[in-house]
């Protein structure tokens, strides 16, 4: 076995371990990475923005609504073809002059039938109501006392979500 001089100055120490073990337990154990979590701050502020998001979404977004509203005629005028009737406040305020309103109803024979109405005025009534007036296309029938009016518009998701119709 050679032996090596301790007191020569060209020789490099030994090292104490061969390195293939050392290698062989490095790779046992694996590499230990130093790496900073994301502050507590970032991620709470980062909660708060979706949930912003979420709520302006509810509030800001419009969904198209239609309802179909039950009326009776207040008087007509068959002859000159112009209807009267009382729709709810909250439902007027979706009614402008010159609107043409869907006006649905049976006829006499039990079909259904279909016409618009055009808006020429809008009185507001104590009890709460609105009275419209309107123009109607001609008919071949005649319009019943009782109908139903289509009235368009849109309203926030968020109260479509909750006041959804039928519940």
């Amino acid at each position: 076995m050679p032996t090596q001089n301790v007191n020569s100055p060209s020789s490099a120490p030994l090292p104490l371990f061969r390195p293939e073990p050392i290698a062989a337990r490095l790779r046992m154990e694996g590499e230990v990475l130093l790496v900073r979590p994301l502050s507590l701050s970032l991620l709470t502020g980062l909660a708060l923005g979706v949930a912003a998001a979420l709520i302006a979404g509810l509030l800001l977004i419009r969904v198209p609504e239609s309802r179909s509203l039950p009326v009776a005629t207040t008087s007509t005028g068959a002859e000159n073809g112009t209807i009267t009737f009382a729709v709810p406040q909250d439902m007027a305020a979706k009614i402008a002059v010159a609107d043409r309103l869907p006006l649905t109803f049976t006829s006499a024979a039990g079909a259904p039938q279909k016409t618009f109405a055009t808006v020429e005025h809008a009185t507001a009534l104590p009890d709460g109501e609105t009275e419209i007036a309107a123009r109607i296309s001609p008919l071949d029938v005649p319009l019943p006392a009782r109908f139903y009016i289509e009235i368009a518009g849109t309203r926030s998701l968020a109260s479509w979500l909750l006041h959804k119709e039928g519940q």
